[in-house]
């Protein structure tokens, strides 16, 4: 990751701060919650908090999804919760935003509304919510999915190709519904290069 953002000001080598402050995590349920990130988005220490605190969920993520790049998920992460600075996604544990028409899915959804699971999916703690960020992928990879060509197509990609650009996986989200804002390829492209 690069010193700047795409809601970040450049930042000069010289300005790049040695030490960030942690972000928050404390044991919930036999899961661990992460908290807000603390740091300022204006200077680097937001992204290396960001890194230390999920990077070891992302891996795990990637192990799980063919290789999907751990920086790419990272960036997805990083893009969908504003640096982990986004207080919705601290409260439902919910890095990535995923949401659900189906009320079952994905696995680890504790998030109830009215008789129901709620859309937005909420999370015990960062395993439940990696736990539920390979279900999205995995459930909607499976031949019955409305969509299920598209993953299973970024899916076989990520086998074929170790390196796959981060515009062409975004790319696939987007046309997999992920998310439909016209910004959102670029966006996560830029936070890939971060």
């Amino acid at each position: 990751f690069s010193p700047a953002g795409p809601r970040a000001r450049p930042i000069t080598t010289g300005e790049i701060p040695m030490s960030y402050t942690p972000i928050p995590s404390f044991p919930s349920g036999g899961d661990i919650r992460i908290g807000q990130n603390p740091n300022a988005a204006n200077d680097y220490a937001h992204v290396k908090a960001f890194i230390a605190a999920f990077r070891p969920y992302a891996a795990t993520a990637s192990r799980r999804l063919s290789g999907l790049p751990i920086k790419f998920i990272l960036a997805l992460w990083a893009e969908e919760s504003g640096w982990g600075r986004n207080e919705a996604q601290a409260a439902a544990q919910n890095w990535a935003n995923i949401s659900y028409t189906d009320p079952a899915h994905p696995a680890g959804n504790t998030g109830y509304y009215f008789s129901g699971r709620s859309r937005y999916c909420t999370f015990q703690g960062a395993s439940g919510f990696t736990n539920g960020f390979v279900s999205f992928f995995t459930d909607r990879a499976k031949p019955d999915s409305a969509v299920s060509q598209t993953y299973r197509s970024m899916l076989g990609q990520l086998r074929a190709d170790p390196n796959p650009s981060p515009e062409a996986l975004a790319a696939y989200l987007q046309q997999a519904q992920y998310n439909s804002s016209s910004s959102f390829v670029p966006l996560v492209s830029s936070t890939y290069r971060t």
